[in-house]
């Protein structure tokens, strides 16, 4: 009898125990994300950004050269020193300040008086009114260049042809006009080159040669 009891508590010790550990054993915990991943929150590439159009600067306006042919619209924006002179065909052409005056100006200019030097009557023995009036015309054009004229051109009289400079209708650089045509040029030219700016005046020359 008390075998059976015993072997009967046994087992209901053992059933106990076996309970218990069952109960005792701790549930498996739940992956967790590492603290990094929750710091940086997903893994996500970023968006690419455009760079910055950077737009190239324009490139500076060449400067002015004398004798260009420009539009009305570019005269209007000449920058200081430049001048446009306007031609009897319409076209403007540039005079810029320290350069040669171009040779299609500077000949437009002579026209007029190497005009009246070319039909100056041959028995005519005193001065000529229509040639002083066409260099007195030349000295003009030319100062409204910002520029002075020595005016060289040649008169028809008992002598021959004589050849004088005027700087004004008063103003002659020789004393007497001279039958040698070298000998004007170069009392022009020296006067040109004993200036304070002598690139700022102009020899307009219709001799005849």
């Amino acid at each position: 009898m008390s075998t059976i009891r015993i072997a009967a508590a046994a087992l209901t010790i053992a059933a106990a125990l076996a309970l218990t550990g069952c109960g005792a054993t701790p549930a498996t915990p739940a992956p967790t994300a590492p603290a990094s991943a929750v710091a940086d929150g997903p893994n996500e590439t970023p968006a690419e950004t455009e760079a910055p159009v950077v737009e190239a600067a324009p490139a500076p306006a060449p400067a002015p050269v004398a004798g260009d042919v420009i539009t009305a619209e570019v005269a209007e924006t000449l920058p200081e020193g430049v001048r446009a002179y306007p031609m009897a065909d319409g076209t403007l052409v540039t005079v810029v300040d320290g350069q040669p005056l171009p040779a299609q100006v500077e000949a437009e200019i002579e026209a007029p008086l190497a005009a009246v030097v070319a039909h100056e009557p041959a028995d005519k023995t005193g001065p000529n009114p229509a040639a002083a009036a066409a260099a007195a015309e030349a000295r003009s054009a030319v100062a409204r260049l910002g520029r002075t004229a020595v005016v060289v051109y040649p008169s028809f009289g008992v002598y021959g042809w004589r050849y004088q400079a005027f700087v004004s209708e008063r103003q002659r650089l020789l004393d007497e006009p001279s039958s040698d045509r070298a000998v004007t040029m170069a009392a022009a030219e020296a006067y040109v080159a004993g200036q304070a700016n002598p690139a700022a005046w102009v020899i307009i020359d219709v001799t005849a040669g």
